[in-house]
Order: C-alpha cells, then sequence, then structure tokens
C-alpha cells in the first residue's frame, strides 16, 4: 500500500467514524425523547439543545442543505422561542401526551410503543397484542444478549419498546465508532504490533454486521412507520415535530454496508 492510499484509508476511517458517533448521538436523543419524560427532557427542549444537537449530528452526516433547513424548521418548535410553556408546565403537558399516545389501557392507545404490538395492530390483529412473549421480542431480546445489553428488568418493560431498540441502536453505533477509533490509532502507531490493528478492524466489521442486521430485521422494519403514525396522532407540537425530526433522521443514517472498514 502506498503512502497516499494509507492517508486516504484514515481520511476515511476517520469521517466514518465521526459518522457513526453523530448516528450513536442522534439514537440517544431520540431514545430520550420518546421514553416517559422526564425533568431532563423538558429542560433540554427548553434550553434549545434538542434542535441544536440534531442539527450538529446531521451536519456531520454531510445532509443536503434542503435537509438541513427542515430540521431547522421544524427545530423552531423545540426551541425557546417556540415553547410557550415554562419547563415545570411543559413536562406536565408532555407527561399528558404521552400517556395518551403510548399508555392509555387497550385500544384506547393511540400508538403502540412496543415493535411487536405496533406491527400486529398494522397487521389487522385482533385482541391484545401479546408483549413479552412473540418472535419479535424474542428476537430483540437476542440481539440484545448476544452483545451483553440485555438490561436488568427486561421481563418487566419489553425490550422491543421503541426507546430500548433507539438505545441499543446508540450502542451498536458507538461500538463501531470505537473499533474504528482503535483501528486507526494502532494502523497509525509504528510500534504497535500489527496484529493489534487487525484485530480492532475485524471487531469493527463484526460490529457493523450487528448493526446492519438489527437495523433491517427491526429498526427500519417499523420505526418509520410508527413515526409517521406518531406524527399524526399527535396532539401536542413537541411530539409531532419529534417524530418528524426522527423520521429525517432515520433517512440520513448512512448505510454502513457501503462503508470501507479496515
Amino acid at each position: 500500500m502506498t503512502a497516499a492510499e494509507r492517508v486516504a484509508g484514515t481520511i476515511a476511517v476517520d469521517v466514518q467514524q465521526r459518522q457513526a458517533v453523530a448516528c450513536a448521538d442522534m439514537a440517544e436523543l431520540f431514545s430520550a425523547a420518546f421514553s416517559f419524560p422526564s425533568l431532563e427532557l423538558a429542560q433540554a427542549l427548553r434550553a434549545g439543545a434538542v434542535a441544536h444537537d440534531l442539527c450538529a449530528c446531521l451536519s456531520e452526516l454531510g445532509v443536503s442543505e434542503s435537509c438541513l433547513h427542515k430540521v431547522e424548521v421544524l427545530g423552531r418548535g423545540l426551541s425557546p422561542q417556540g415553547l410557550q410553556s415554562d419547563t415545570g408546565s411543559l413536562l406536565d403537558e408532555l407527561k399528558r401526551e404521552y400517556f395518551r399516545l403510548f399508555l392509555a389501557p387497550g385500544r384506547l392507545v393511540a400508538v403502540y410503543p412496543y415493535e411487536s404490538a405496533f406491527r400486529f395492530v398494522a397487521q389487522g390483529g385482533e385482541g391484545p397484542p401479546a408483549l413479552f412473549v412473540n418472535p419479535c421480542t424474542v428476537d430483540v431480546e437476542a440481539c440484545l444478549r448476544r452483545a451483553d445489553a440485555l438490561p436488568a428488568d427486561y421481563r418487566k418493560e419489553p425490550v422491543d419498546a421503541v426507546f430500548r431498540e433507539l438505545d441499543f441502536l446508540r450502542l451498536l453505533y458507538t461500538h463501531v465508532a470505537v473499533s474504528l477509533n482503535e483501528a486507526a490509532g494502532d494502523g497509525a502507531d509504528a510500534g504497535t504490533d500489527a496484529g493489534d490493528g487487525a484485530d480492532a478492524g475485524g471487531n469493527a466489521r463484526l460490529w457493523a454486521e450487528q448493526l446492519q442486521s438489527f437495523r433491517a430485521a427491526h429498526v427500519d422494519s417499523w420505526m418509520p412507520r410508527f413515526f409517521e403514525r406518531v406524527k399524526k396522532e399527535a396532539r401536542h407540537e413537541v411530539y409531532a415535530r419529534l417524530a418528524a425530526s426522527a423520521l429525517v433522521s432515520l433517512e440520513n443514517m448512512p448505510d454502513i454496508s457501503q462503508w470501507s472498514l479496515p
């Protein structure tokens, strides 16, 4: 390999690492946004941090100017200028809307926040969906277990909840970013055993494979429809804008299968 090829490879890995970090940050942002509302979420919205961080992540991914403008417009309603309520009132509003959207009993729920239940309803299933014992939830559980990421309370809260799948997506992108960073560092260190760089590169590929598989089997197969539904059913502007922003973010997360991993 020539010096120019090594430099080009290092630059490519650096770009991919930064994009993986941006994707991890977006997944973390929307995991928090679609968990039960917390004081931290209300404070972040009132401070404009949610809108700012989302635009920063999308800029890192190199999205088009029109896409960035769309998110900036959505973000105006997720900023101090667009939110009229104080933090305490906003938190109360978010809790009421969250309960109406996702936690109302039985068929009164506007949108099921669990992949298995959402798919069950979308496919015309009758009766209450099974939240724990079903092929979808079992497969998500297996994915988390394989990555040593199964939460301690997985028998109390289904692992296919939208916020849990997004948090797992965050973890997978983080592992890819860390492995890429290790591979780049090993390659740049002349005193490092060449086998170390190969191991780090292998780890990046393994995590990337898990990421691709999980996105294809779960995230991409229902979350776009979920966020479309939330956008339609939401009565509070914050959730409508968060859902629309999440759709844009998912659409612009890069296809990791096209990356040149070390």
